[in-house]
């Protein structure tokens, strides 16, 4: 009986422990050493992507031979351990360029731009993977707008695949969007939701499910301006942008969204100090909070990147003291009203900048770059609460003299980093990986809000509550004498 009881216990106890939230748990895994996907002397690999669907990792990027640039895959099935041989997903003679990978969890997505020397005509591809990378498809053209373009910005929600750009059309520089709703097979026609006078800029979207909204940055005469335009109909028709008239330079825009909340992130200077401000919209971009000044007043703030789990904003990026740089991130639980006071997460020994961060649920994970002595390397530090509390930072590169552009991808399982590095005459493509001690919270979960966790929390001690008395009955039972014989 005493047997079966602690059975019993051990089973509610293990139970409970499952279903407190990931927060709860210490982390003890640790990231993996770098692994080099490819190296080459012959080549310049550039732009490093990577992507996570749980059981896949699959990197891209451009790989430039003699003049000629073309966009290459590799895979892991291993949680990043080893990885396959790269192989090409472009199309030559054309030279591609600025790849972007994304997953919807199903399928994996690239896009990228692509020049042809021979006729000087310029197209955004886009290929698709539906085995986890191990194949690609034969790449597709976006319709596109003709003209000079820029880089192309991509967002993913489940079967919808929206890509943005600027390109120059006489006479003006216009930016643009297609949206296909059928993971890319056919693509709605390139619609122009904004202008872009005189400068090109590299637009961003990203779609939480109900709204896909599109951020760049346009000139008036003397001022950048930051401007958004948002489509609830799946990219068939957009909205008027709204443009965050400030006196001053603004740049470099970048976009989260989830929960309802839409947020838009930029860099702002007043010709003597620059800043990271912010503004968020509630109600499908149909109007946006005043812009909020997130960063520390008495520190320079640039490279911003940000991330949400549905309830709480999360922002990131390099800022000076004039001494040093440093990754700082703010958070905010209200929508993007109110903002925490910054907090340092690097190492203060290091100069750190160009950091970009990626979530899932209430996990973050950071990654960028910095500097110390001759070296130009990898760190990275990650948060299980949403980015209340994050992690003693680690260095993921080795000691190669110059590493760049790192990316990372977090998954219910894990998080990775991907970047380049270079060491005369070679160029290669490096990644890491964290493998979580246990599968994190299911995201579904991680985005019920406070109450919804504290539920979750209140399960678990009730099962281990439960467990507890059961143990302490079968205890007493063994405990009570025997009756005297007669």
């Amino acid at each position: 009986m005493r047997a079966r009881t602690l059975t019993i216990f051990v089973a509610l106890f293990a139970a409970a422990l499952l279903t407190l939230p990931a927060s709860v748990f210490a982390a003890d895994g640790a990231w993996d050493p770098a692994v080099t996907i490819e190296s080459t002397s012959t080549s310049i690999i550039g732009n490093p992507q990577i992507a996570n669907d749980g059981s896949n990792l699959v990197a891209i990027w451009s790989s430039n031979t003699a003049g000629v640039t073309v966009i290459e895959s590799s895979r892991s099935v291993d949680k990043g351990l080893t990885w396959s041989a790269p192989i090409e997903i472009s199309s030559t003679p054309e030279s591609a360029f600025a790849p972007k990978l994304l997953t919807d969890g199903d399928h994996f997505f690239a896009t990228w731009g692509s020049f042809d020397s021979g006729t000087g005509i310029q197209r955004v591809l886009f290929s698709s993977s539906s085995d986890g990378g191990a194949t690609w498809g034969t790449p597709v053209e976006v319709p596109s707008s003709g003209g000079l373009f820029t880089n192309p910005g991509m967002a993913v929600n489940n079967h919808t695949v929206t890509v943005v750009w600027s390109a120059d059309v006489s006479p003006a520089i216009y930016i643009y969007a297609s949206t296909s709703i059928d993971d890319g097979i056919t693509w709605g026609s390139a619609n122009v939701i904004g202008i872009s006078v005189p400068n090109y800029t590299q637009p961003q979207v990203v779609d939480d499910g109900d709204t896909i909204t599109a951020t760049w940055f346009q000139t008036n005469g003397s001022d950048n301006l930051i401007q958004v335009a948002s489509s609830t109909d799946n990219g068939t028709t957009w909205g008027a942008p709204t443009t965050f008239t400030e006196t001053g330079s603004s740049t470099f825009p970048t976009l989260t969204a989830g929960g309802g909340v839409t947020t838009v992130v930029w860099v702002h200077s007043d010709g003597v100090s620059n800043w990271i401000e912010s503004a968020s919209s509630s109600d499908q971009g149909a109007t946006w909070n005043t812009p909020v000044n997130v960063s520390a007043t008495d520190q320079s703030g640039y490279f911003p990147s940000a991330a949400t789990d549905g309830n709480t904003i999360t922002e990131i990026w390099s800022s000076n003291d004039g001494s040093i740089n440093q990754i700082l991130v703010s958070r905010s639980s209200n929508g993007g009203s109110i903002w925490s006071a910054p907090t340092a997460i690097s190492n203060p020994l290091t100069s750190s900048f160009n950091a970009v961060i990626a979530s899932h649920g209430s996990t973050l994970a950071a990654v960028w770059l910095y500097h110390d002595g001759p070296i130009q390397g990898i760190q990275a530090a990650y948060s299980l609460d949403s980015g209340a509390t994050w992690s003693t930072p680690v260095i993921l590169s080795s000691a190669t003299p110059v590493s760049y552009s790192p990316q990372v991808t977090v998954s219910s399982t894990m998080m990775s980093a991907v970047w380049g590095t270079q060491s005369a005459p070679e160029f290669a493509v490096a990644t890491s990986s964290l493998t979580f001690p246990r599968p994190a919270i299911d995201p579904g979960l991680a985005d019920t809000g406070p109450n919804g966790m504290l539920e979750i929390v209140a399960l678990g001690l009730a099962l281990l509550l439960v467990g507890a008395l059961l143990f302490a009955g079968a205890l007493m039972r063994t405990a009570r004498p025997l009756p005297a014989r007669r």
